[in-house]
């Protein structure tokens, strides 16, 4: 077993729990119809860095960097929208 076998998993798992806080922030501001609390440009650049990781990984063929960006790209897309959507507190 070589070292990538043992870290892809624990920097996968690690990296989805970061996922959770996007999460988090999601469910916010869907409840509040608010996103003024929000870095647009924050999520747009993490958004890009995900979609980078995911081109990237799907080139490598490794299984650890596309599972953990696919899963990053589906929260930030929805995260986007609602935060573009209610940036001004709006409904």
């Amino acid at each position: 077993m070589n070292l990538a076998n043992v870290l892809g998993p624990i920097a996968m798992a690690s990296s989805l729990g970061l996922a959770f806080g996007a999460i988090l922030q999601l469910i916010r501001i869907i409840k509040r119809k608010s996103a003024k609390d929000i870095s647009l440009p924050l999520f747009v650049v993490m958004t890009i860095a995900a979609a980078t990781w995911l081109i990237y990984g799907i080139s490598k063929n490794d299984v650890y960097i596309i599972s953990t960006n696919v899963i990053y790209v589906v929260i930030d897309l929805p995260l986007l929208f609602f935060a573009i959507k209610y940036r001004k507190g709006r409904q």
